[in-house]
């Protein structure tokens, strides 16, 4: 059976001229055949300028995305966020991470340390770091 949503396709077989046609059939979200008849298809032509640009629409305007070529002259464009090379440590450092989320958390429930810092406990510890 051949639902609304099939396509076909024409291989060619072994360079001769003897042609099959076949269904192509999209996949669901959990790339089984399934019915796809609401997913969403937001395939669109465009048309690129003299310099080779392309708009992308009001979705990405402003927004930084990562271009990846796939080969044979397909793209995907995918949305991003760029994180500075000074803050990159941070992502690099899942206990130092999870300590600053830690601590957002417990800004957010109002637990904050009314007394401030301990100073001397902090100049003690700066001693015993190492300089890099």
């Amino acid at each position: 059976m051949v639902g609304p949503n099939c396509q076909f396709g024409t291989i060619d077989i072994r360079g001769r001229d003897i042609k099959y046609d076949f269904p192509i059939f999209p996949l669901d979200t959990n790339g089984k055949i399934g019915d796809t008849f609401n997913m969403p298809k937001h395939a669109t032509t465009k048309i690129t300028d003299s310099r080779g640009r392309l708009t992308l629409g009001e979705a990405f305007a402003n927004r930084t995305v990562i271009v990846e070529e796939q080969g044979s002259g397909e793209f995907l464009v995918r949305l991003a966020r760029v994180i500075p090379e000074q803050e990159a440590w941070l992502y690099d450092n899942p206990e130092a991470l999870n300590s600053v989320r830690r601590g957002l958390t417990q800004a957010r429930a109002g637990e904050i340390n009314r007394k401030g810092p301990d100073l001397k406990a902090a100049a003690k510890l700066a001693e015993q770091l190492e300089d890099s």
